[in-house]
């Protein structure tokens, strides 16, 4: 009688367990799946701040050096220089 009580109460022990870490392995992969997709929002959103700020950075770098250009030209052109 033993001999089949105790391996069933072991298996019984032991499915209840599997499906409790089952379940609490299930809820975080739930809540680590939520995080990632934050975090990918979060991500396209920095992508397209970057973008923008580059672009900005461009212009304004193009805004900056094209009269120091005319300028030297300028000069060169005072000077006899070329």
């Amino acid at each position: 009688m033993e001999y089949v009580v105790g391996p069933l109460l072991t298996m019984l022990i032991s499915l209840g367990y599997t499906q409790m870490r089952h379940k609490d392995c299930k809820e975080r992969f739930i809540g680590i799946d939520e995080k990632v997709e934050t975090l990918e929002v979060t991500l396209i959103e920095a992508q397209t701040k970057l973008a923008e700020y580059d672009t900005e950075v461009a212009r304004k770098v193009v805004g900056a050096v094209i009269p120091l250009s005319k300028a030297l030209k300028d000069l060169k052109e005072y000077t006899g220089m070329q």
